[in-house]
């Protein structure tokens, strides 16, 4: 059962811009939020983290988006299990 309504890619692509726009990296990610809307939270995530982890590094240590990607999902993922 999905609580939530089914997007045009267009409405995906304004739900994703809207979490660009409004959520701050790192804080909490609601679970009343559209999922199109949680996923793009997590990945402004994944994308500050791995900032700070090349910062950190201080080294060219480059992540593919192959992994970023992964993590993604494993993130999604948890965070649906969590929903239910």
């Amino acid at each position: 059962m999905n609580l939530f309504r089914i997007l045009t890619e267009e409405e995906k692509k304004e739900f994703r811009q809207w979490a660009r726009d409004n959520y701050i990296p790192l804080d909490r990610i609601s679970p009343v939020w559209h999922p199109e809307v949680q996923d793009e939270c997590i990945k402004i995530n994944l994308e500050k983290i791995k900032g700070e982890f090349d910062v950190i590094l201080r080294t060219p240590v480059e992540l593919t988006d192959e992994w970023m990607e992964g993590m993604a999902q494993v993130e999604i993922d948890e965070l649906k299990d969590n929903n239910l």
